[in-house]
């Protein structure tokens, strides 16, 4: 496919992105939601580098967006929950269990599929 390394990228940022956030506010502690909550989580250098990564992610998607059909764009960035699971494994030590991996591997085979058809 011709436009997979856009997708890759914008799958990749989001992925990234998430990680980074969940990085800075699991080093906040649990704070009562409210404006102190997010003063501080936008204090954060890993939530702000994880915002600005999900910045360029969108950017990337725009693109998709002008080249590609919505609904072919929005299952293949279903492969970001996929790489979610596997760096929030490695880098959270967010466990794995059977159910995740078979989820996971169902939404690769629907993408695969889709790419087939």
């Amino acid at each position: 496919m011709k436009g997979l390394p856009v997708f890759s990228l914008a799958i990749c940022l989001w992925a990234a992105s998430q990680v980074f956030i969940k990085i800075g506010l699991n080093r906040m502690g649990h704070l009562p939601f409210g404006l102190k909550f997010f003063i501080q989580a936008l204090s954060s250098g890993h939530v702000l580098l994880g915002l600005f990564l999900s910045g360029l992610g969108v950017l990337f998607w725009l693109m998709i967006l002008s080249r590609y059909d919505l609904a072919f764009s929005n299952l293949l960035v279903c492969l970001t929950y996929v790489v979610i699971m596997i760096i929030s494994a490695l880098f959270l030590q967010e466990p794995f269990s059977f159910f995740k991996i078979l989820g996971a591997t169902l939404i690769i085979a629907g993408v695969f599929f889709v790419l087939k058809g």
